[in-house]
């Protein structure tokens, strides 16, 4: 397996295969920090995808793998404010005015860590054994009832709850031994 120096070092030389570990690695956190932004998972998909090819471009300008994310997230950040600043979404722009006003602390840097551990939430999920990974992203992340849930897996209801339990403990005790921050975050976030 190659180490993360040496995919930045292929990004450098140009080769499609450090663009893809870059995507495959951020494309996730990216996209939702866009999402918080704009509140639209169409555009936020189209920016993230813009920001990729920006950094593609420049590549011969990024100095090590700490200062490309920095500048993913810079690039993925104006565009946001771009897209906002727009006439056509002035609405959106007081949506999101309103809710600074509401959460004063909700700043840039909190955002990217909220998507950095997003991103660490979703590879916990796929190392979930059986259907907990698959219960869990159901109901905690794409918002499915638990009959709906039963419906589509054909289960039942206590197989769904025991599922879910499970992979709540799991993921609990796994974010508890990586970092206590985390695992509190991780509390709050599912509690």
């Amino acid at each position: 397996m190659e180490s993360t120096n040496q995919y930045f070092q292929t990004f450098k030389d140009g080769q499609q295969s450090g663009l893809e570990y870059y995507v495959h690695k951020h494309i996730k956190p990216l996209t939702f920090f866009a999402y918080r932004l704009v509140k639209n998972e169409a555009v936020s998909e189209e920016i993230v995808g813009d920001s990729f090819l920006k950094i593609w471009e420049v590549r011969d300008r990024i100095e090590n793998p700490s200062h490309l994310l920095a500048y993913l997230y810079k690039i993925t950040k104006n565009a946001c404010l771009k897209h906002l600043s727009s006439p056509a979404n002035n609405i959106e722009i007081q949506h999101s005015f309103d809710e600074n006003l509401k959460h004063p602390d909700s700043d840039i840097l909190t955002q990217i860590v909220h998507a950095e551990l997003i991103q660490q939430l979703y590879q916990e999920i796929e190392r979930l054994p059986g259907q907990q990974g698959v219960i869990f992203r159901m109901s905690y992340l794409e918002g499915y009832t638990t009959e709906e849930i039963c419906t589509a897996l054909n289960t039942t209801t206590s197989n769904v709850f025991y599922a879910k339990s499970k992979a709540l403990s799991t993921l609990r005790i796994v974010f508890k031994k990586k970092n206590m921050l985390i695992y509190l975050a991780l509390l709050n976030l599912f509690s």
